[in-house]
């Protein structure tokens, strides 16, 4: 018995030591936001099914379940490609991260808005085989995938710059709260929300975790110039982005295919009820 203490004790310190110093708090810190994340995701879902009824968030399910699946044409592996060039550009060239900042911005942006082009044209033309409430939550969906491209490069970049909690902090934590904020100002309303409108709540709390995001990157990036990439270079970077795209792909493929697929050989009730 008296041998176990001093080990038991020496454990103990071990710990307290990691815990006080700089990858323990940050650790600490990013737990907290994952489990506030949950339980935020949770009261979400549940005030929403509550609200839009079983086929209304099944509409809304599947609208969103969308959504994330096209952000794999829509991110094109940016995410991964920055989280690598950025940490090793604070080895080399910290100065020119704000022009990789720049350049893989404007890339997600372009191939999301083209993403979303496209997929909104389908749509349209492919209304008739589908319920317009269920048309509608798609067409309104697809603002969200330029602006979750840009949030899933920024939160990357500040993730390969030690930065990673603050960047979860505005997606994980304001979008539900402003969500919930939203769904209570319709319920106080008395005003039935429909799966289009429950969209637009996320949509409007995504657009203030993007000015967020974007404040608090460019007070991280190191300073210096802004400057345009060479050719060669941005033609050797979408390669590398894309071979990253396609592994993980599969990942978020094997996450959100089962929504997408239940919607599709199945009705919206089942939808909701399985979401």
């Amino acid at each position: 018995m008296t041998d176990q203490a001093p080990s038991h004790q020496g454990y103990l310190g071990r710990i307290l030591r990691v815990a006080r110093g700089r990858l323990g708090r940050q650790t600490l810190v990013t737990l907290f936001i994952r489990v506030g994340a949950l339980g935020f995701a949770l009261l979400v879902a549940v005030v929403l099914a509550r609200m839009l009824g079983t086929e209304g968030y099944g509409a809304y399910s599947l609208a969103f379940a969308w959504v994330q699946i096209l952000l794999i044409p829509g991110l094109l592996g940016m995410d991964s490609l920055m989280v690598r060039e950025t940490a090793r550009l604070q080895q080399s060239e910290p100065e020119r991260s704000r022009s990789y900042a720049l350049w893989s911005t404007k890339a997600v942006l372009l191939t999301s808005l083209a993403t979303a082009i496209v997929v909104g044209g389908l749509i349209v033309a492919l209304h008739a085989s589908q319920r317009p409430e269920v048309v509608l939550a798609q067409t309104v969906a697809l603002v969200l995938l330029p602006m979750m491209a840009v949030t899933g490069t920024w939160q990357a970049i500040l993730r390969a710059i030690d930065r990673m909690y603050i960047g979860q902090v505005p997606e994980s934590i304001v979008v539900p709260v402003l969500i919930l904020a939203g769904a209570a100002a319709v319920g106080a309303s008395s005003i039935d929300l429909t799966p289009a409108e429950a969209i637009g709540l996320r949509i409007a709390g995504i657009s203030v975790a993007v000015l967020i995001l974007g404040w608090v990157l460019f007070r991280a990036l190191p300073a210096g110039s802004v400057k345009r990439l060479a050719r060669e270079e941005s033609r050797s970077l979408l390669r590398s982005s894309f071979a990253l795209g396609l592994i993980g792909a599969v990942f978020l493929l094997v996450t959100r295919t089962d929504v997408v697929m239940l919607g599709i050989l199945s009705d919206l009730e089942s939808v909701g009820s399985y979401t």
